[in-house]
Parts: C-alpha cells; sequence; structure tokens
C-alpha cells in the first residue's frame, strides 16, 4: 500500500469520526448523510478501503441520498457494510465486532430478527466489552421478540455479568430488560 493510499485510509477514518461527531451534536440526520457523502466525494476515497464502504453504509443510513424510501437505504446500507467485511483483514479484531452490531441493526430494522441473530454473535465474538454487552442486549431484544422467551433471559443472564458499575441511568441493558420481563427461568428450565 502505498503512502497516498495510506493517507487516504486515515482520511477515512477521521471522516467517520468527524461524522459520529456530527450525529451526537444532533444535526438532522439527513444533514448528517449528505456531509458524509460529500466528504468521502471529496476525499475521493476508493472503494475498496473498508473505511470508505463503512462511511457509505452510514451515509445511506442517515437517509441520503434524500427522496429515498428508508427500506431502500437500509438495502444498500447492508449491501455497503457486507463489502466493508469482506475487505476487512482475516481474524478477529473488536473493530470487525463494531461493523458486525452495525449490520445486526440495520437487520433489526428491517425486521429480518432471525437473519439478525448471527451478526449479533459474531459481534459478541469480536467486539471489545462495550460492543459485547449492546451484543448481548439486542440478541436478547430479539430472541423475546421472536417468542423465545427462556433463550432471551439465558443471554440477558450472560450479558448483565459485563455491565460495569457506572453505567449510565437511561441505557437499557441486560438487567433492565430481566426486570422489565421479570427474568428467572423455572428450576425445570435450569436443570
Amino acid at each position: 500500500m502505498s503512502i497516498a493510499d495510506l493517507d487516504k485510509k486515515q482520511q477515512a477514518i477521521q471522516c467517520f469520526k468527524r461524522a459520529s461527531a456530527f450525529a451526537k451534536e444532533g444535526f438532522r440526520p439527513q444533514t448528517v448523510g449528505m456531509a458524509i457523502r460529500y466528504l468521502v466525494e471529496t476525499l475521493r476515497l476508493e472503494p475498496e478501503f473498508p473505511e470508505a464502504r463503512l462511511l457509505l453504509a452510514r451515509a445511506y443510513e442517515y437517509g441520503a441520498p434524500r427522496g429515498f424510501p428508508g427500506w431502500w437505504l437500509r438495502r444498500k446500507a447492508r449491501g455497503e457494510y457486507q463489502r466493508a467485511m469482506r475487505l476487512m483483514p482475516k481474524g478477529s479484531f473488536p473493530e470487525k465486532g463494531e461493523v458486525y452490531l452495525r449490520l445486526a441493526n440495520n437487520l433489526i430494522a428491517s425486521r429480518k430478527l432471525k437473519a439478525a441473530t448471527e451478526p449479533l454473535r459474531k459481534a459478541i465474538a469480536q467486539g471489545n466489552a462495550a460492543t459485547k454487552l449492546i451484543g448481548y442486549t439486542r440478541l436478547g431484544e430479539v430472541c423475546y421478540r421472536m417468542g423465545k422467551r427462556e433463550e432471551a433471559i439465558r443471554t440477558w443472564t450472560r450479558g448483565k455479568e459485563l455491565e460495569p458499575a457506572n453505567l449510565p441511568r437511561d441505557f437499557e441493558g441486560p438487567s433492565k430488560w430481566l426486570v422489565k420481563v421479570g427474568g428467572t427461568l423455572s428450576v425445570k428450565s435450569d436443570a
């Protein structure tokens, strides 16, 4: 990889961080999406960089280009996430876990619950502590929505062990879900 390629890769990573910052500052989603697309086009980022693919996926998720239906934008984003995964180096590393989590969230938003379970399991296996915690929470939610209550409770119980003491009060983690659904398994199930 040439110096110019490495420089573009760094610029892509910076764009990704800047786009996330825009979202946190309360900009309208479509504005963030258009800003990401503008950054990608301005930098002429090469599509073979996973970072460029991830940026495009984010742009689609934020509703850019304008005027397209949500299902179409989600499908385009899903395609970019899958391409990014194929372009990433082989092996396991935390960034991969985060991409699996984003892909799973996309599938959940598209009501493809069964399809979301596999990327969620991979996010738990490969992600850092925060990704694992969110992965367990989301996987439990998916199982619960599919009618697998006991599997959901088991998943949240495993996730509860990862919850830090200083968890934000508004975070709906495994503990809150266990309380919400009366999360104890019957003696028969535990046996």
